[in-house]
Parts: C-alpha cells; structure tokens; sequence
C-alpha cells in the first residue's frame, strides 16, 4: 500500500506485482497513475477514495481475479476505460458509493463478468444513470443498485440462472420508473430457491402500469 496520502502522481517500474490489494488506497490527491499491471490478479481496494482521480489510465486487468472495491468512494471519476475482467471471480462494491461528494460517473463500458459470482452491493450508492447488461448468469448471493439517486435503467441479464440459492437484488431509492421495473423483471430469470427484490422508495413501485406479477411468476419476491 503506497502510504502518501497526498500523492497526485504515480510511475511505477515494476513489472513483478501479482498481488496489489489497497495499492492507492486513500490517496486523496491521486490524479494519474502509469505502471504494468498485467500480471495483478487482486485489484481490492486498488484505488479506494482516491478522491480526485477523473480519470482511470488504461489498465491490462485481464489477470483480474478480485475487483472488488476497486473503486468505491472515487466520486470525482468521470469515466473508465474497457477492462478486461473475463477472470473476474468477485465484484464487491466495485463502482460502490461515488456518490458521496456528487459523482461524475454516468456511464460505464460493459464488462465480462461471465465468471462472477460475488456482486454483493456493486453498485450501492453511484451516479450511474444505466447499469449495461452485465451477465449475472453466475451470481450468488445477492447484488445492489440501492441509493443510486439518477440510476433510471438496468440491463443486465442472466439474474436468477444459478438458482441454487437465494439471490437478494436491491433497487430502493433509485429513479427506476414502472417502465424500467417492468424491464427489470422481464429480464429475470426463473428461480426454485428464492429470489427476491427489494424496491423501497423507488417511484416506479407506486406508478400506474407497475407490474410486479412478471417476477412473481417466475418465483421472486417483490418486497417494498
């Protein structure tokens, strides 16, 4: 972990790093960052509330094996390049809480996420506006969009497939619509082992045109 909070930039010359959980974490002034990471297979905490970075360098992650929380609290970022994640195993709060001094971030490039199975509160707390259609086919547990403010349409597809357990999604306070709800549940997955999803204080729950019996159908749960 670098241990200067007030770095701005970063050239590093290694080409050994495997490991690098927690690298920038905290380094509130960093703006840009050059080195090899090709063969970094934990990005955790790679940049956590480094709080002035606008914009991510382009990274080879394709050794990517842990993303998660790679960049929670970056609430300055107003992009990120494409990542190769099609190793990624965990994405835990990997975009979480870039909410917490306004947020840029409204967009993101799609990414390979065919071999996840953590997504535990990915997307708790972003500026997003839309969540591209990530495959979700391999989730386990549960995933999060909840006080995403701006966040108006999810794509992603595959939720529900591995139905051998519970899966928890939570939208709540989000600016989902019935539209985009309705959306949301035709993209469900059917599931045996119980799904459900929790839409508290988001508007489209209480709009005309809301129809929550397209996931009931299919054995989720709509809580509110």
């Amino acid at each position: 972990m670098v241990q200067q909070t007030l770095l701005e930039r970063v050239r590093v010359l290694s080409h050994a790093l495997i490991e690098a959980p927690r690298l920038f974490s905290y380094c509130y002034t960093l703006q840009a960052v050059e080195m090899d990471t090709s063969r970094i297979e934990d990005f955790t905490e790679f940049f956590y509330y480094c709080t002035s970075l606008r914009n991510i360098p382009l990274l080879d992650t394709s050794a990517g094996r842990d993303f998660s929380y790679m960049f929670s609290g970056c609430s300055s970022l107003v992009a990120v390049p494409p990542l190769d994640t099609s190793n990624g195993r965990s994405f835990r709060y990997m975009f979480a809480w870039l909410n917490d001094y306004g947020g840029s971030l409204v967009t993101l490039p799609l990414l390979d996420t065919r071999r996840g199975r953590e997504f535990d509160g990915m997307f708790d707390g972003t500026p997003l506006r839309i969540i591209p259609a990530l495959d979700l086919s391999g989730i386990r547990g549960q995933i999060g969009f909840s006080s995403s403010y701006g966040l108006g349409r999810i794509e992603v597809v595959g939720l529900g497939a591995a139905n051998d357990e519970s899966i928890t999604v939570n939208v709540s306070w989000t600016a989902l619509d019935a539209a985009a709800l309705n959306a949301l549940y035709r993209n469900l997955e059917p599931i045996s082992c119980g799904g459900s999803i929790a839409i508290g204080g988001t508007p489209g729950s209480q709009q005309p045109g809301h129809q929550p019996e397209l996931a009931t159908s299919k054995g989720w749960t709509i809580t509110y």
